[in-house]
Order: structure tokens, then C-alpha cells, then sequence
């Protein structure tokens, strides 16, 4: 087929873009012709990456069968909302203008759910060209940006939820399919008026050539953090949403039974758990910052077990966060902080440990401390039974591929 790649993120960007990167390449694998219209990268740093320049007229070729259109944007990944509301309209509008065009001869769309401005691009290729789309839900919108902390809570708040609502349901309702990434969301959505025949869960996937089972190389760590008899490492975003400062505690109160807790990535938390960590002399609480994709596989394997950390509410439990299955791609046992859908997989996989409550993640922690390297290494190799199972590449490309066909006829 020839299938079209909608998103705004996009190699080289790390995270959400990923996702879509590895779909891309998964698709040609398969034989396909796969045109991509994203941006120019800039996330998470807000910056555009060295070696690009926007430009009206900016393709490349990755491969044989994979271009890429860029079109420009307000680069920008500032936690105010009028600067990330201008970054995600000003794709949409460059996409809607110049990108259009390059997805008319699609068979179908592949369109990345995240923001909730890219559908309207895609719902404007359908009216105009005729090229069905099937939607991805990675964040469902407007619950997404509410609980960010983006928008004051109150009347702002739900002025906000409101119109980003009415335009979400518009990219819905041009959609020829829905795809899920967790269980819970179908049961959100049909309750706002999502006809169910359209929806179908889709798990994502990990990046394959970056998380996968290898040796500990602990030389990768912090020095202190080397001789641990447990390593416990959270990798991803320091937001709002994922409750760490709980990790931060916990990790201080068990820092006598010789667990240290690795913190890799940034964001807007960043600043605030360094300082809650020095006020609790948590010097078993060690900070890596931000790390290039490509460290990533042996920075995460040199821990002995990987913390996935989301807040309690109605969205966190529908949610299912894109390091949980990169953590068991790569063998590793997972301590969960959160509940709903991705404590379901670790109940279900028996890959690790749920923490009931925040109040209760100390003595969860001091349970895995407890624990030989080969009961660690023994959840570990279930969950990543359960990955191949549930989360795997090959399956989740050839789901996509399924869907893909069906909408192009």
C-alpha cells in the first residue's frame, strides 16, 4: 500500500517520537510505501535540533520507500499555554497548507493522536483527497492538557476543556478508525459519544534497536550509585503527572538497605525534586538529567528494576505510559506507582510490583531490596514473555497494518 505517516513528532525526537518513527520503518519492512508529514524537530527541548533549518520546501529521503515532509512550526516546549498552544497550531497549520498535498495519493493515514490538533490536518486530507485515516490515541484530549497543569484549574479550566473538546470531536468523527492504547479508554470514549464499531485497542511498542534484553554495564551510573545492592532507576519525564516526589521519599526512608534510585530525564518537576531530595539528605537519590536516545539502552539496562510512576486520577488509570513496555523489553522487573490499566499489566504479567498507595511505595521498595538478584531477574524474564506477547514490534506493526488495510478498502 501506499500509507500515509501523520505526526508532529518525529525522528530525531526522542519520546512521542518514536513512536511514530518506528511504525514508519515497520511499515516499509512490510513492503509498503510510507510518506511522512511532520515538523521540524524540536522537542523536548523547545529548540530546533542542529542541522535543520525550516524551510517551505524540506523533504528527505530515509530510506528507500520513506520520505519525510517538514513543514515549519512556532518551536516551543514551554509549560505556559499560549506558547505550547502556538506550537501545536502552527503545525497543524503548516500541515493543513503545505503538507496536505503530499498525503493526497495515500491509500490511507496513520495519524498520531497527540496534540489534538493533528486529526484536523488528517480530517482535512479525507475531505479533500479522499484518504481515510485511522486515529491513535496516545493521550486522550482535552483530559490530557487539564491535568497537565498547563491550564488553571476552575472557569479557565473548563473554558479550555470545552473548546479543546468540540475540536477533538471533530478529528473523531472524520476518522475511519480509532486505535486504543490501553483497555479503559474504550469505555471513556464511548461514554462521550464515540461509536464503539469504531474503536480498537492497539497496544504501542518499544523501540526495539534501543530496548531489548543485554548485561548491566553499571560503569554507566552515577559512581556513587555503582556498589548498590539495588539499583532502581526512573527514566522519562519529571512532570506533574507522575507523581515522583512519593519515589523521592520512599527511596530516602530505605536508603539503609542499601537501594539507590537513578532519576534520568527532565522537565518541569526537575528542579523541585532535586531540592526535596537535598532537604531529606537523600543521598541514595541521584539525578542523571536528560540523555540522548541512543545512551538510553544501556543506561536503563544497568538497572536492576525500573519505577513507572503515574498520579491516581480517573486519566492515570486509562493511561498506559510508553516506558512501561520498553521496561519489559528489556528484561527488567517493574515497580508500579499508579493503578488502572498499567497496574493491570503488572498484576497480569507478574513482571513486578504494585505499590497499593504512594504512602505504601517505602515498604515496596524495601521488599525489592530484600529480594536476590535471581528473583529479579526471574520477573524480569516474564515480563518480557508478556512483552512479546501483548507489545511486540512485529505485533503491533502487523495490527496496524490490518487496520490500514481494511480503511483503504
Amino acid at each position: 500500500m501506499r500509507l500515509g505517516v501523520l505526526s508532529q513528532w518525529f525522528a530525531p525526537e526522542p519520546g512521542g517520537g518514536a513512536v511514530p518513527t518506528v511504525l514508519a520503518n515497520g511499515l516499509v519492512d512490510r513492503g509498503h510505501d510510507v510518506q511522512v508529514v511532520t515538523g521540524f524537530p524540536n522537542y523536548p527541548t523547545g529548540r530546533i535540533y542542529p542541522g535543520y533549518r525550516q524551510g517551505l520546501h524540506v523533504r528527505e529521503t530515509l530510506r528507500p520507500s520513506l520520505d519525510v515532509r517538514r513543514v515549519p512550526l512556532y518551536a516551543s516546549h514551554d509549560q505556559r499555554a499560549a506558547r505550547r498552544s502556538l506550537n501545536y497550531l502552527s503545525f497543524a497549520g503548516s500541515a493543513a497548507a503545505i503538507g496536505a498535498r503530499d498525503l493526497s495519493d495515500r491509500d490511507a493515514m496513520w495519524v498520531f493522536n497527540s496534540p489534538a490538533t493533528v486529526p484536523l490536518v488528517a480530517r482535512r486530507v479525507r475531505r479533500r483527497y479522499g484518504v481515510p485515516y485511522l486515529l491513535h490515541i496516545m493521550d486522550v484530549w482535552p483530559d490530557s492538557v487539564i491535568e497537565s497543569g498547563m491550564v488553571d484549574q476552575g472557569r479557565a479550566a473548563a473554558r479550555v476543556g470545552d473548546a479543546l473538546s468540540a475540536l477533538v470531536r471533530r478529528g473523531y468523527d472524520a476518522a475511519s478508525r480509532i486505535a486504543l492504547t490501553s483497555p479503559g479508554q474504550r469505555d471513556l470514549l464511548v461514554s462521550r459519544g464515540v461509536p464503539a464499531d469504531l474503536l480498537e485497542y492497539c497496544p504501542v511498542w518499544a523501540d526495539e534497536a534501543i530496548f531489548s534484553p543485554r548485561p548491566a554495564d553499571r560503569s554507566v551510573l552515577p559512581e556513587a550509585a555503582r556498589d548498590a545492592r539495588v539499583v532502581l532507576m526512573y527514566a522519562g519525564a519529571l512532570g506533574h503527572v507522575q507523581g515522583l516526589d512519593a519515589a523521592v521519599r520512599a527511596a530516602s526512608e530505605v536508603r539503609d538497605t542499601g537501594l539507590h534510585f537513578v532519576v534520568v530525564g527532565s522537565g518541569i518537576a526537575d528542579e523541585g525534586l532535586r531540592a526535596l531530595a537535598r532537604d531529606l539528605g537523600a543521598t541514595n537519590v541521584h539525578f542523571m538529567g536528560r540523555r540522548a536516545p541512543e545512551e538510553m539502552g544501556d543506561l536503563s539496562s544497568a538497572a536492576d528494576v525500573h519505577l513507572v510512576s503515574l498520579v491516581d486520577t480517573p486519566l492515570m488509570r486509562v493511561t498506559m505510559p510508553s516506558k512501561l513496555p520498553s521496561v519489559l523489553a528489556l528484561a527488567r522487573p517493574v515497580v508500579l506507582n499508579g493503578a488502572g490499566d498499567a497496574a493491570r499489566v503488572i498484576t497480569e504479567s507478574g513482571a513486578g510490583i504494585v505499590a497499593p498507595s504512594p504512602d505504601a511505595l517505602a515498604d515496596v521498595l524495601r521488599q525489592v531490596a530484600a529480594c536476590d538478584r535471581s528473583e529479579l531477574q526471574s520477573w524480569g524474564a516474564v515480563g518480557l514473555d508478556y512483552y512479546r506477547r501483548e507489545f511486540s514490534l512485529s505485533r503491533g506493526v502487523a495490527h496496524v497494518e490490518s487496520m490500514l488495510a481494511d480503511i483503504a478498502r
